[in-house]
This record gives structure tokens, sequence and C-alpha cells, in this order.
């Protein structure tokens, strides 16, 4: 899972994402993955971006580059300091 702001992102395996506003929702009971809000598709773009850079690193002795706009795009979503 990851927060990005007021939502929080969990990425199933074996099921459906969920998303969920913490803001409206610190329960977490009202999944709103598929009411249109089109956060979902930025946080899971970003999540699959850093997904594939901790592959490239498996298979490089953990060198990876990143390039500038990535690294920005890491940093907002508080992967890295």
């Amino acid at each position: 899972s990851v927060k990005v702001g007021d939502y929080k992102y969990i990425k199933v395996l074996n099921g459906e994402d969920q998303l969920f506003n913490l803001k409206e929702d610190q329960k977490e009971t009202d999944n709103i993955i598929k009411k249109g809000e089109g956060i979902e598709n930025n946080i899971r773009n970003l999540l699959d971006l850093y997904t594939k850079q901790l592959k490239l690193a498996e298979k490089s002795n953990g060198k990876v580059v990143i390039d500038k706009k990535t690294m920005q795009n890491l940093k907002a979503l508080g992967y890295i300091n």
C-alpha cells in the first residue's frame, strides 16, 4: 500500500485494488477505486514505475539510474526523501 496526501492505495495481487480517502474515511470502509476520482491512475502509474525500477535494481546489483522527473514523482509520493 501507499499513502499519497489524503489517499491510501492498496495494490491487491489477486483481486481488485483499493483506494480510500483517509480524510473522509479513517476506518477504510468505503473503497472509492471505481468512483472516478482519477487519482488512482496517477498513484497506480507511479507505483508501477517504482516497481519497475526496483526490478531493474535487482538485475544490476542494486545500481539504478533514475531520471530527474521520476525522482521528483517518487519524492512527491513520499517513497524517498
